[in-house]
Formats: C-alpha cells, structure tokens, sequence
C-alpha cells in the first residue's frame, strides 16, 4: 500500500468539503495535520483535514468532473494555468506523475473552459493564478457556502465587501448575464453546449491504472469501522464515561414504536432503516440480590441485514422484550451473568447515583440541541422577513438586504427546515434575479447607477445563498434543484396532512420518523423526571418536618419533667 507523504505550503491538491464536489486548491498554510488552503475558482479560503487532501496531478482523473457550475469549471482551469506556469507537476510525491502524461488527458477541458475565462466579469471573484510562495502562508477567512458546523466557516460580509470594492476596475456595470443563476437564454445555451462537450469525457481512476488503493482509505466510513470495531474490545473496566445508558422506558418505547410501526404499515415497509448509530456501548444498569450492578448489552448481537423500518423496528422490539426478561430475572437472582456472558458486563466502575445523572445528562442535551434545532429556524424566518421588507415595492434598502443574505448564508440550516419554509427557498431563487422597482423610484442617473451595483451584490449573494441550499440536499445542479426541492415539499405536505400546527412547527425530525416519534417520548421522560424528583423533595421536606417536630416535643416533654421535678408537691 502506497504512504500518502505530508503536505507542503504551496502543493496543489483537491480538498474535499461536505456538500461541494472535491475542489481544486492550494495550500497555504500547515497547522499539523490540518492545512490552510485557498480554493481556485472562488478565491475562498478554508482549513481542510489532511485525508481529505489529494495531490491534484495524481488524482485528477478520479475527481475532475463535468458540472454545469461556473466557477468549478474556471478552478479547473485556473489550477492548470498555475501548474504550467510554475512549472511543476502540482504534487508532492517524487514526480511519480508528470505533467505531460496528465494535462494531455484533459485539454479538451482546458479548451472548452478558455474562452470563458477571459470574459469572466465578477468583481467578487478572486484570481488564484497569481498566488505567489511568499503570499500562499497568509492566513485568510474560511470558506463559504458550508452548513454544518464540521465543515469550513463562511467568509465575513465585510471580506466580501472588500472583496467586490478590490475586484476587477473594468467591470463596474451589473446584469443578470453576469450572476449565477440570472444568465441569459444564449449564455446558458453555449454553457450547456460546453457541458456536453464535457460530458462525453471519460476519466479512468488512477487507482486502477497504477493500483494506488489508498485514497479512500481514512474516509469517514471507515473511521466509524474503526470505532465500532474499538467497541467490541473487551475493557478491564468500564466507567460511566465508556458506556451509553439505556433505561427500561427506552426499551418500553421500542416496543410502543413497533406497535404504532406495524399500524402504518404501508409507509414503512417502503421507508429505509434510520441511522441507529452509538459511539459507546449500550448498557440496561441492573442490580442484582445482593446489591451489585451489572449490564445487560443492548447490542449484544449483530443485527441482521434488514430493508426497511418495519422490520428493523420489529427486530428491535423482540431485543427489547428479551433484555427486560433478562433483567427480571437478574433481580430475581434466577440468573446469573456468567451464565449468557455475551449479554453481560460485569466490570462496571460507577454507582446508581451515576448512573441517574448519566441519563439525565442525556436527556439535558438532546433538550439543548432540539432547543437549537428551533432557535435557528426561528432565525431562518426572521431573516426571510427582514429581507422581503428591505427590498419592497415602494422602497428598497439593498445594503441592509445583503446582511440579512450573509446571516442566512451563515446558518446551520438542516433540510427540514426548508420543507417547513419553503417560501424561504422561493424568496431567494427570486433575488437570484432581482432588479428592483427602479422604473417606479424616479431615480437620478447617479441613484441608478448606485442601486444597480448593490442590485447585482443582491444577486450574487443569493446565488450563493441557493446553491447552499440545493447542496444541503445534496443537488450539483442549481437549476434542477428547484423541481426537486418542490417534489419533496409535496410529499411533506402530504405526511402532516393529518398532523397538529403545533406538532409540526415543533418538528426537529422528519415525520413518521423513529427520531421524531423518541422526541415526543423524551417529553414525556423529562416530564417523569420532573415528578420524581418533586415526589422526592416532597418526601425529603415531610421526613425534616416530622424530625423538627419530634425534636420540639421532645424538648417540650424535658422542660415538663424538669418543671414537675421543681415544684413543691405539699404546696
């Protein structure tokens, strides 16, 4: 197996990010096992892991794609024209690869790219050519257009503003030819005859050709292998820290949600198994007659290749039912661990107390990060609003508008909350070719020409903003993304066709999901943790209150004794 060697400042690559195509890049700065790296096409900045780095020349043939996307196509190009210029081969292992066995494979691509790139006109855009050995150890923004917190941060509003006021001197005139989405008939009519073009290219991967089998090898997919595989190593002891705790009312659900599973059969035979992934190993605290705990494995099996939720949800209702026998007869002392030791840990290095706390703990953050879930799509909506409001009929304020875009580029939007707003979705697809209501204003030449580029700004951010959108789902192609965006908002209106307001604005989980469905029960948990521990205060305020009064009688019968003892009997 082939040694990836360490990055340099300076090595041309392709960086993966969640949610974009493996993107031609530079690296610009080493952080130990993290590299800085400015992206072509874009002028963007990120910090990118080093597995999900890739020498650029080498894996070309496996990464380079035709994408009907601008800016991915002028990367390509731009990553090229840095190679040749520099005259290297754009990666750091020995020159294993050249260059001249390499390029030749996609100078078509360069070709059809070429001529766009000398038109392009987008101020914002920064040109990666010119990056020279001593700029390339600035530390600059992360990247933009990402939506999970794992991935890069999106540049500032300022850096963009910056970037525009910096951009090209020639080009101070806007128009819908020049945004991502605001193209006119004919430029997208020779963009898609490019694609074509591009289209009919057939890449071989590199890993067949020269047998390199390494460059999936630390994906995520295999880190979580590796963690599974760590939880079925056998711990000499095992800490509250090193388990994941399960409760009776948990196991209770399983069977409650199989139950309600089987009622609505048609809907889930056809619905994919829900990620039941656990990073720990999941335990039911038992204790047995004479005071000890042991664990009862949740997990004590494989589980079996199943289709669909049905019968996965079926599967796990049977476990359920075998783990609570199990623990009926622990108490009862009919059992003992080392009699079905595969179901057992004995080795446990914490009390019930921490135990109680651990499922309280839990049970406090899956509150937290519902609780966040709904703050921001409360986010997402008021900024929707404020954006209509800054750029009405009668007035518009575009500047204020392209804040509230940064902020709704900069959140951690989840799919289903674009479901339950989908004129969010609508509002910008719409800016994407905004113009204002100039004809109504009576604008000065000078008031025109002003609006007319903070229009343009408009248009550019919510283009970005769409394409965050559409690669939330996963969609390469912008302009495909609405018909499959609107096909998805009619299948959710159909589920919560039967559904509650109130249970639907409260969603943090699609519907008829095994999450959605342990939500509502986690409600019903805190509500039992709530009482218990005010059944336990009650108790705990009676048995002071009867200690007080025992001692004040207490000492009232003393001081009776002591007055009769005083007294004069004869008198």
């Amino acid at each position: 197996m082939k040694k990836n060697k360490g990055f340099k400042v300076g090595d041309k690559v392709f960086a993966k990010v969640k949610g974009y195509p493996a993107w031609p890049a530079i690296i610009t700065e080493d952080k130990n096992n993290k590299y800085d790296v400015k992206f072509y096409g874009t002028g963007e900045t990120g910090t990118v892991k080093a597995k999900d780095l890739f020498y650029y020349l080498q894996h070309k043939e496996k990464y380079v794609k035709s994408l009907k996307r601008k800016d991915y196509n002028e990367a390509v190009e731009e990553i090229e024209k840095a190679i040749q210029d520099a005259g290297t081969d754009g990666n750091d292992d020995d020159g294993e690869v050249s260059l001249d066995s390499v390029v030749s494979s996609n100078t078509s691509v360069n070709n059809n790219s070429s001529a766009k790139s000398t038109k392009r006109k987008r101020s914002a855009s920064v040109s990666v050519d010119k990056i020279s050995d001593t700029q390339v150890k600035k530390k600059a923004p992360s990247r933009s257009r990402t939506p999970h917190p794992s991935e890069i941060i999106v540049n500032s509003f300022e850096e963009t503003e910056k970037k525009e006021e910096n951009g090209n001197s020639e080009t101070n005139s806007y128009d819908d030819e020049n945004t991502h989405l605001g193209k006119s008939s004919k430029a997208r009519n020779n963009n898609a005859k490019e694609q074509d073009i591009n289209s009919k290219l057939k890449y071989k991967s590199i890993e067949e050709s020269e047998g390199i089998n390494d460059i999936e090898r630390n994906t995520d997919e295999d880190e979580a292998a590796i963690d599974k595989s760590k939880q079925n190593v056998p711990k000499s002891t095992y800490n509250i820290d090193d388990v994941h705790i399960i409760t009776t009312d948990f196991l209770q659900g399983l069977i409650t949600y199989a139950e309600y599973v089987k009622q609505k059969e048609e809907i889930y035979n056809k619905m994919p198994v829900e990620d039941r992934k656990k990073d720990k190993v999941e335990l039911l605290i038992v204790k047995q007659p004479e005071g000890k705990l042991v664990g009862i494995k949740f997990n004590y099996e494989t589980p079996p290749p199943l289709n669909n939720e049905l019968d996965y949800a079926q599967y796990e209702e049977s476990k359920a039912k075998t783990i609570l026998s199990f623990k009926t007869l622990v108490e009862q002392g009919s059992s003992q661990p080392e009699d079905e030791p595969h179901m057992f840990v004995t080795n446990l290095n914490f009390d019930i107390d921490e135990v109680t706390n651990a499922v309280e703990l839990d049970l406090i953050k899956r509150k937290r990060e519902k609780v966040l879930w709904l703050k921001t799509e409360s986010n997402l909506i008021e900024l929707d609003a404020k954006i209509k409001s800054n750029l009405g009929l009668d007035r518009a304020d575009p500047k204020q508008a392209l804040e509230h875009l940064d902020k709704m580029l900069r959140l951690q939007i989840e799919p289903l909350m674009l479901k339950k707003h989908p004129p969010v979705v609508d509002m910008v697809k719409r800016l994407c070719r905004y113009i204002g209501n100039v004809k109504e204003w009576n604008l000065n030449d000078d008031q025109l020409e002003a609006f007319e580029f903070d229009a343009a700004r408009v248009r550019n951010k919510a283009a970005d903003v769409y394409l965050k959108f559409s690669s939330i789902f996963d969609v390469e192609d912008e302009t495909k993304f609405w018909d499959f965006f609107s096909e998805l908002v009619d299948t959710f209106k159909e589920k919560i066709k039967d559904m509650s307001e109130s249970y639907v604005y409260a969603l943090t989980a699609e519907p008829y999901s095994r999450r959605a469905f342990f939500d509502a029960m986690d409600e019903a948990e805190e509500m039992k943790i709530i009482l218990s521990k005010m059944e336990k205060n009650t108790k705990s305020n009676k048995t002071e209150k009867e200690n007080s009064n025992k001692t004040a009688n207490s000492e009232n019968n003393d001081e009776q004794v002591n007055v009769v003892e005083n007294s004069n009997p004869i008198s």
